[in-house]
């Protein structure tokens, strides 16, 4: 590590001093050591280093055909309180949204396997109809097994933006260049209302799932998840940060 413009191996010093980043992901009973070369004679040499653990998230995604599940996904969606010809616009369908533009044979749930004290997510894929454009939206809702809360549109674009559309609180959160260190976030009261927080959620949960979205990114590892997920995947993925915050600020 470093250089030199002397003869030797190394010389007898680096030009400078350096520092290196290993990253790797530990089993759970593997031993590791670490392996230094180094010449002592008439000079000195040394060397420091440390380790640190670091969060990092494991998607899971699985497609599931519960009739209970599928007719809970169905209920929710009917029952929603919002202005379905806006949302339809805004998601830039073209059309109002309707239960016609969602694939209820398309059901998947998404949670991060390395978080156990977390929600799932279920996520019900949009219909393409010929559109490859429409395998980035769906429709989710958060589940601990038991309720299911917070049901949202989701909309990503593949190396651009996440985009989730709260349909009980009218929040849109959108986060833009999601897969880089310099993505942010922003949130903004949208048009889709009339809407209103059920009375079995923490009033203004969604701000604070917002917040604790953007902690998890900035924290936890979620940056790292989109080297590795294929952009099928991502309509799917993108639910999953949300999930771990939706219980622990909206019950």
């Amino acid at each position: 590590m470093g250089n030199v413009s002397y003869s030797g191996p190394w010389g007898s010093s680096l030009n400078t001093a350096e520092t290196s980043t290993l990253q790797f992901i530990k089993g759970v009973s593997n031993t590791y050591s670490v392996k230094v070369e180094t010449v002592v004679q008439t000079i000195s040499d040394n060397w420091t280093a440390s380790v640190a653990c670091k969060y990092v998230p494991n998607v899971s995604n699985l497609q599931i055909t519960d009739i209970a599940i599928k007719n809970i996904m169905i209920n929710s969606f009917n029952s929603l309180n919002v202005n379905f010809v806006t949302l339809g616009s805004n998601l830039g369908l073209g059309h109002t949204l309707t239960a016609n533009d969602l694939d209820f044979t398309q059901i998947y749930q998404t949670y991060d396997v390395n978080n156990s004290d977390t929600g799932k997510a279920i996520t019900v894929k949009f219909k393409t109809n010929s559109n490859s454009n429409l395998n980035n939206y769906g429709f989710t809702l958060y589940t601990d097994g038991v309720i299911y809360i917070k049901p949202t549109i989701i909309h990503s674009r593949t190396n651009q933006f996440l985009k989730y559309y709260d349909l009980t609180e009218n929040l849109l959160t959108t986060i833009n260049n999601y897969a880089l260190p310099s993505y942010t976030f922003s949130t903004v009261t949208s048009n889709i209302g009339p809407s209103g927080v059920s009375p079995m959620l923490r009033a203004g949960c969604g701000q604070l799932v917002i917040n604790c979205m953007n902690d998890l990114y900035s924290t936890r590892g979620w940056l790292s998840v989109w080297a590795v997920i294929q952009s099928a995947w991502i309509s799917q993925t993108i639910v999953a940060v949300a999930a771990t915050c939706a219980f622990h600020n909206c019950r």
